[in-house]
């Protein structure tokens, strides 16, 4: 499901996803929307633009204020952390009744059975 909705993505969007991947912290944490302008030498408004497109496909999920790259997509850390980012996720999802990945999370959470 992330694939299909990845090919409504910009091409702004899509390289700004490149960037966001090669600076993906451990647990998929991502720098700020400045530090990312910054970066890749464009500007805020840009990147937020991106940062919407990039959620709205659920490539990247927000707790609080910090946007991280969905687990589903890839994970820097071990398993166990990814198996707790994926349910913690589908949990936010289900309590703002968001169905994005609600076929693909269940499977993900049991381990793909």
């Amino acid at each position: 499901q992330l694939a299909e909705r990845s090919k409504q993505l910009s091409g702004e969007a899509l390289r700004i996803l490149w960037g966001l991947i090669a600076e993906t912290g451990y647990q998929n944490t991502l720098p700020s929307q400045v530090q990312i302008a910054r970066k890749m030498k464009i500007t805020q408004t840009h990147v937020s633009r991106a940062y919407r497109q990039l959620r709205e496909a659920g490539i990247l999920c927000k707790e609080d204020t910090r946007y991280f790259l969905s687990p589903l997509l890839c994970w820097r850390g071990t398993k166990k952390q990814q198996e707790v980012a994926i349910k913690r996720l589908w949990e936010q999802e289900q309590k703002r009744g968001l169905t994005g990945g609600e076929k693909m999370m269940p499977a993900m959470l049991e381990g793909g059975k």
